[in-house]
């Protein structure tokens, strides 16, 4: 053992040597401690951090989707895209619509398969919730709607993003959007 007379020869073997042996030391033998003590903290704030990363990772896929949206919209309005004119062939991942529209003063819902036409509208919108969807709906043409609307009724059929569909067509009707 060194006297501890302050000199910094002491200081520095204390930092450099001992201290890093008297730690070795202690970790080797409450290891199984340590190890517990570890397991508890990852386990019991994990939860937490992960809840976190979900909803900023959820956040930041909405935000991104409604970005894609209005950048496709304003390729449209520029010019540098087109929507298509022409039917896509079968082959060509065309949606399968079983039967015609639905009768517009029926209320029914037609059988409608959408894959191709709601990926044009929304991105990513089958496995959106509703939270995520309504805010972009406003950002839509009344086509995009349409297909919103029409893809909605034949599946889930929320509430939310039906009854705001109507809100829309509403302020549409009376030329507010």
């Amino acid at each position: 053992m060194t006297k501890d007379d302050g000199s910094p020869l002491t200081e520095l073997l204390d930092a450099m040597v001992y201290a890093p042996l008297g730690v070795a030391s202690l970790v080797r033998e409450h290891f199984p401690t340590l190890v517990e003590r570890g397991r508890s903290a990852v386990h019991t704030s994990g939860a937490g951090y992960r809840a976190v990363g979900e909803f900023t990772a959820d956040q930041l896929a909405s935000r991104a989707r409604s970005y894609v949206v209005e950048v496709r919209d304003l390729l449209l309005a520029m010019g540098v895209l087109t929507e298509p004119t022409e039917p896509a062939t079968e082959d060509e991942g065309a949606p399968d619509v079983a039967a015609g529209p639905a009768d517009a003063g029926s209320g029914e819902p037609a059988e409608y398969s959408a894959g191709a036409e709601i990926e044009a509208a929304i991105v990513g919108y089958d496995a959106m919730t509703a939270s995520e969807i309504v805010p972009l709906l406003g950002d839509l043409s009344p086509e995009q709607r349409s297909v919103v609307k029409r893809h909605e009724q034949a599946g889930r059929a929320r509430r939310t993003i039906l009854g705001r569909l109507e809100r829309l067509e509403e302020l549409h009707r009376d030329g507010q959007t």
